[in-house]
């Protein structure tokens, strides 16, 4: 959903299989605008993906914070990766 915020998190759950001992992700694309469309320019952007064995987490920040409160809204794409002894 669009928003103006200039940070927003968004995080997934998981059941991993059995045996992970490590889970890594890796940013796969993102697609950000904002919901105006006479407006292009994000200024500067900052993608952060994270992951635990059980969640996956993904933070996208406006760094120019946003001051005129536009709204946005958009995807990333994330793909987590398993590792451990089956």
């Amino acid at each position: 959903p669009s928003a103006s915020e200039s940070t927003r998190t968004v995080t997934a759950s998981f059941n991993p299989p059995a045996g992970t001992q490590v889970a890594t992700i890796a940013l796969q694309g993102f697609d950000l605008k904002y919901t105006n469309h006479n407006h292009y320019d994000f200024g500067q952007l900052q993608v952060s993906l994270s992951t635990s064995n059980t969640e996956a987490a993904c933070t996208v920040t406006l760094r120019d914070d946003n001051v005129n409160k536009r709204e946005w809204q958009g995807t990333v794409t994330g793909l987590v990766t398993f590792f451990g002894i089956a």
